[in-house]
């Protein structure tokens, strides 16, 4: 993915994803080079973002958007 121009630290590039500067052709072809040839690394990389999408569910959301709100009353 593309690097976020938010703060998004739960993103860690070869952990859960595999980040690239925004328009930087090199790069991301470089990375679906790497990703194309290891295995270890996309099995690694799918591990981690199925962990990493667990936060990111609509129930989490919800969650956290409650907190918030309950926070401002």
């Amino acid at each position: 993915t593309t690097v976020p121009t938010a703060p998004t630290p739960q993103l860690i590039d070869g952990e859960n994803c595999c980040l690239v500067p925004v328009g930087d052709v090199g790069i991301l072809k470089t990375a679906v080079q790497t990703l194309s040839n290891d295995a270890d690394l996309c099995k690694k990389l799918g591990q981690g973002a199925a962990q990493l999408a667990k936060q990111f569910s609509w129930g989490k959301i919800a969650e956290e958007t409650a907190v918030f709100y309950q926070s401002l009353m």
